[in-house]
């Protein structure tokens, strides 16, 4: 099972998820976890939740506190409607051990903030970026 393989193997590549053209690698830095997503985001409710699915599997058990999201390279991303029953399917209102830097393309700014916003109400600590330097030097302070 890929979930069960994701879990022990740092450094892995996901791809190739039925139909999904899409995947991720990891690889552990200094202090913290980079996850680099690239090909297209699924367009539809299931397709995005499986997805999110799969790279929770991959990522968590690594136990890292700190992770870098580098999503520039991937092509789509949810509707605003969908982005908001996403969030309100997969992520509960709690606090959050882990701290998120993602790095998107501009011409994602509202869908990431919209995002963004939703999921720091719910108690996460994400931030959403456009320059890598930045992320990083967030993603190693104190600033919520």
């Amino acid at each position: 099972m890929l979930a069960t393989f994701c879990q022990f193997v740092p450094g892995i590549r996901l791809s190739g998820v039925e139909g999904l053209e899409f995947s991720a690698t990891t690889r552990e830095e200094q202090g913290y976890l980079r996850l680099v997503i690239t090909g297209k985001l699924a367009d539809d409710l299931p397709g995005a939740i499986e997805q999110y699915a799969r790279l929770s599997a991959m990522t968590y058990p690594l136990g890292h506190k700190r992770i870098l999201v580098d999503a520039r390279a991937m092509e789509s991303r949810l509707s605003i409607p969908d982005t908001f029953e996403f969030v309100g399917l997969t992520c509960p209102e709690e606090p959050d051990v882990f701290r998120r830097a993602v790095i998107e393309r501009p011409e994602h700014v509202h869908v990431a903030r919209f995002f963004e916003s939703l999921l720091r109400q719910r108690g996460r600590v994400y931030r959403v970026f456009f320059d890598e330097a930045e992320a990083l030097a967030w993603l190693f302070s104190d600033e919520p």
